[in-house]
Parts: structure tokens; sequence; C-alpha cells
């Protein structure tokens, strides 16, 4: 038996011996073909490798799991190999490509959509990888960019663009027509941000920035998709209780007054007899918790209590077109609060037996939220405190 163990184990061994050899020889090959591939591409002859590593990004202690490479070129330059894809590319025309195609592509098609705009800083086909972070590509640029990306479309990095709302401007119109266009050259996406006129925001560095579609002075936002079409958010919350809105986070889908309102199903007490059954319907000691807390009971979990019995709680009336829109889960949206109170917010959703915060009023409230609206989810406005567990 000992025996039959050691011969395992042996055959184990040199199995990973084997698997090891050919990884080096496959890599000593790759390493051969990457610079007849950049030697060949630009016509040099006195160029050779000084570097070769792992391109990729670092995980756990620092281990960088990858079966990519990069090569650093004697001339300063990187050339990359796509394991998985089988390919080379390099950085050595990188730059020349990107002021070609801001010049004489992005530039005139944003003049189409607007004079008043900031681009924040973009790049084209960046690796963005911890150890090889590099904007590359595969084929030899000879000067016609529009002809070389029709060829080999580039993926943008990071293109966001900014302008403010003009009067008598169809931005919509414009920007849809943008993506329909820069589809001939790119691959990916990129981000337009409209703002509310005289907002002042194209003087905020965006680089620091990330702007919601909910942030004030934002009319709209749309994610252009090269190969499919564009995604509009907008800004538009309509009040479903009073002090209480809605925003829907569903691409191309705009709520409108009445869509959906907050209706009372009843007093708080009612719903405290919900979560109470909810509560006690849980174990005092789930058996699986005799080593660990690994799922809900009585002993580690908190019984919700409604501060005030006599508030009501409200039930959603949705329309069909909101219906229509929503998606196993719901219709994702967020919700903000205009309030004097301190009160929260709650939802109970069918699926959960705790009522979640959405919103809290106050100074030091979360204004924002984003959440997931269904038909039998539950909603209280209020305060809520728990209750650990006693023994008796």
């Amino acid at each position: 038996m000992n025996m039959n163990k050691k011969g395992l184990l042996c055959v184990f061994l040199l199995a990973l011996l084997l698997l090891s050899g050919c990884t080096s020889l496959h890599y000593e090959n790759v390493e051969r073909r990457a610079l007849k591939y950049y030697k060949e591409k630009y016509g040099l002859k006195d160029v050779d490798i000084k570097r070769s590593y792992k391109a990729g990004n670092n995980g756990m202690l620092g281990y960088t799991e990858t079966e990519d490479r990069a090569y650093e070129m004697s001339d300063g330059y990187s050339v990359y190999w796509n394991n998985t894809q089988k390919y080379f590319a390099d950085d050595r025309q990188a730059k020349e490509i990107k002021e070609d195609f801001n010049s004489e592509i992005l530039v005139p098609m944003l003049d189409k959509v607007t004079k008043n705009r900031l681009v924040a800083a973009y790049d084209l086909n960046r690796t963005a990888m911890t150890t090889f972070d590099h904007c590359v590509f595969t084929s030899l640029y000879e000067g016609d960019i529009k002809a070389y990306l029709e060829k080999e479309k580039a993926r943008p990095y990071d293109l966001r663009i900014f302008l403010e709302k003009e009067e008598g401007v169809d931005h919509e119109q414009r920007i849809n027509e943008f993506n329909e266009v820069m589809s001939q050259y790119l691959d990916g996406s990129c981000e337009f941000t409209i703002f509310e006129a005289g907002s002042g925001m194209l003087s905020v560095d965006f680089m620091s920035h990330y702007i919601r579609a909910y942030d004030q002075d934002v009319v709209a936002i749309a994610n252009l998709f090269f190969s499919r079409g564009v995604d509009w958010y907008r800004n538009v919350f309509i009040e479903v209780l009073e002090g209480v809105y809605v925003m829907s986070y569903v691409p191309n889908f705009v709520l409108e007054e009445g869509d959906i309102l907050l209706e009372e199903a009843g007093k708080a007490e009612e719903l405290q007899a919900i979560l109470d059954a909810d509560y006690y319907a849980l174990p005092v000691d789930a058996e699986e918790n005799k080593n660990a807390y690994l799922v809900p009971d009585q002993r580690h979990a908190n019984r919700y209590v409604l501060d005030n019995p006599e508030l009501p709680y409200y039930r959603l009336l949705i329309k069909q077109r909101v219906i229509d829109a929503m998606d196993d889960f719901g219709l994702n949206v967020f919700v903000k609060m205009k309030r004097e109170s301190e009160d929260s917010l709650y939802a109970r959703y069918s699926d959960s037996n705790v009522p979640y915060e959405l919103v809290k009023c106050g100074e030091n409230g979360r204004k924002i939220t984003f959440a997931t609206v269904s038909q039998d989810s539950l909603y209280y406005i209020g305060t809520i405190h728990l209750e650990k567990y006693q023994d008796s």
C-alpha cells in the first residue's frame, strides 16, 4: 500500500517537472517570436530584448497569476504577448496613433456635438495591468488613421466627455450620431455627461471626481457602447409620497409622475406583526451555528422593533409600464428624502425577514441611495431599534 502511494507521488512529481519544462520551452519560443515580430514589423536590426516578465495583475502576496508576457526592448519600447488569444502587440506607435486619432477623428466629431466641452484624460488600447500598463497595437500604422482603425478598432480607456446643456440643441440626437460614426473606429465604450447650463462644472478636475446620474446639476449621463448603442440615464425624480422621491436607474427608461406611488397599507403595528412572525419563525439555536455563526437564528439575529406602531406603513402602486421595465428582482432606482424629521425610509422585501434602511433625513443622514423596488415590498418611515435575544 505504501509502495503504491510512493509510486503515485513519483508519477505526480514527474508530471509537474514535465509540465514545468514544457512551459519553460513554450515561453523561450514566445520570446524568440516576440523579437522576430518586433524586428520584422518595423524593419529593425540592431535591437534586442533587455528583460521579460509576467504581464498581469498582482494577486495575494504580490503573485502575478497570468500566462501573458511583456518584453522590454533595448530601444525603450515594449512588446506584449497575449497567451490566451495568441497575439503580439507593442507600444512603439501608441503616441502617434492617439495623437492622430484625437486630431483627425475625435475632435472633429466632438465639434459636431458641441464646441463647449471638456474631455478627461484618456488612452487607447491601454492594458492597465499592475505589472504592464501600456497602450499597445498589433499592426503597423502607416499614417492613415481612419483606414487603420477601420481595420484594427481601438478600445478607449476612460474616455469621458463633459458638456453643458444648450438651448435649442438636441444633444441626445448628436450623441447618438457620434456613437454611430465612432463605432467604425472604436470598440468598447465611452461616457458623456450633460450638465445644466451655467453650472460651472466644466471647470472641475474630473480625474478625481466620479459623476453619478443623480448628482446635482447633472441632466443626463450617456453610456456609449460602440457595438450596440447608447444607454441613457436621465436625472428625473418623481415624488412617490410627500418628501420621498425616486429616479429610474434603468437605461433609456424615465419615470413619469404617477408611475409609482406609496399607498398607505395600514398601521405600523401590522408591519410589526409581519416582522415578528419572520423573527420568531427562526430557530432559537440553529444546528449549523454550534461552532460558528452561519445562518440566522433568534440568538444571533436581532428583532426589529418599530418605535411608533401608530404610524402608517406603505405598499407600492405601480403602473404597468413600470412593471414591464422591471427585471426578475424589480426596478433599479435611486431614492431620496426631503423631510425635516430624523426619520428613515425602510424597505422590507419579500425575500428577506429584516427591514433595510434606504435613506435617512437629518444632518447625518444618507440622502440618496440605490435600491430595487418591487410589487411585494413594504415600506415604513420612522425610526427602528433592535432588541437582542434574551433567555427567559
